[in-house]
């Protein structure tokens, strides 16, 4: 495509260009661009790397001492607010992802009582039971698994070997990778004389719209009630969201993250990887729960570490004392 054309599709993301116009056959990371790529730069100091890319074209923020770098190189290029989000919007004019042709599959077994909307993909292998529906544009990858009672809104893609156990709702473009479980039994057990009862698990699970989960996560039912995942959360590879749990909208949850059962997490709420949340905890939405910290009761809005867990701020200064003792 023409780097015009590209600005055009940009839109409002854009605000200033350079004269000059190329083709262009890809995107690519800065240090690793060919002559007909374009890349981008988050701030200065990537200034040696834009000083030597190969790039054709470049986006920028608005810093002009970047500007005349690309300038001076006779780069075609632009300035945004938000060079990574106008990098993401460029890769979707290069990227198409793989999607079979709308239509079921001769191998897919799809029960005949299955409301089936317009442009949907059911690949090889694909098992739906009854009393499920499919909103239009769904497109099912192969060896997906649908219990009974499932609905898929529109635009939604199922990877490879996903799982969506009984009356579990999933809303509109949303994505699942591969071999995620939603909706399996919640860890419910009741303890006796003689062993372990098992507590059935009679709730659902029901994911918002624009909500993306990761390759292996698993999402727990309840024993009564529902699991939720909020408008546009985004859930990242081997996570575990246990039974009951409201995660709010537009979440982060890290990869080997661990939340337990019956935990609310605000809105706007990130914990990163291997974090951990004991059962019952509410976190206050825009929290931030550092990487390997342990969440043991409620929290305050604000940046959090640890275990014990400390406001981050005190939580450095501790991890610099420590530094300092050991080294004594």
């Amino acid at each position: 495509m023409k780097f015009s054309d590209l600005i055009v599709s940009l839109g409002d993301l854009v605000i200033s260009t350079g004269s000059r116009n190329c083709d262009l056959h890809g995107a690519a990371a800065i240090t690793a661009a060919m002559p007909s790529s374009i890349s981008f730069v988050m701030g200065v100091k990537y200034r040696a790397a834009l000083e030597k890319t190969n790039a054709a074209a470049v986006i920028l923020p608005d810093r002009p001492e970047l500007v005349a770098i690309a300038e001076e190189r006779g780069l075609c290029w632009l300035t945004t607010a938000n060079p990574r989000l106008a990098f993401a919007r460029t890769i979707e004019e290069f990227y198409v992802p793989f999607r079979p042709a709308p239509g079921v599959d001769r191998q897919a077994s799809v029960d005949p009582d299955t409301a089936v909307g317009d442009h949907v993909s059911i690949a090889s292998g694909v098992a739906i039971y009854y009393n499920v529906t499919l909103g239009d544009h769904v497109c099912l990858l192969p060896n997906v698994t649908i219990y009974p009672g499932v609905t898929i809104g529109a635009g939604t893609t199922i990877h490879a070997g996903v799982t969506l156990y009984q009356d579990t709702q999933i809303g509109e473009y949303c994505t699942i990778h591969a071999g995620a479980q939603i909706g399996a039994d919640g860890f419910g057990f009741v303890q006796t004389p003689t062993g372990w009862a098992k507590m059935p698990q009679s709730g659902y699970v029901k994911l918002g719209d624009f909500v993306e989960v990761g390759a292996n996560s698993a999402i727990d039912r309840p024993a009564v009630g529902v699991t939720s995942i909020g408008l546009g959360t985004k859930i990242d590879n081997l996570v575990q969201v246990g039974h009951g749990c409201t995660i709010g909208e537009h979440c982060l949850l890290c990869g080997l993250v661990g939340v337990a059962g019956g935990v609310t997490v605000g809105d706007f709420s990130v914990l990163a990887g291997q974090s951990g949340v004991v059962d019952g905890v509410t976190i206050a939405p825009g929290s931030i729960i550092a990487a390997q910290s342990v969440v043991r009761q409620n929290t305050k809005p604000g940046q959090w570490a640890g275990d014990p867990l400390l406001p981050l701020p005190q939580w450095l200064k501790l991890a610099a004392k420590l530094k300092r003792l050991a080294r004594s």
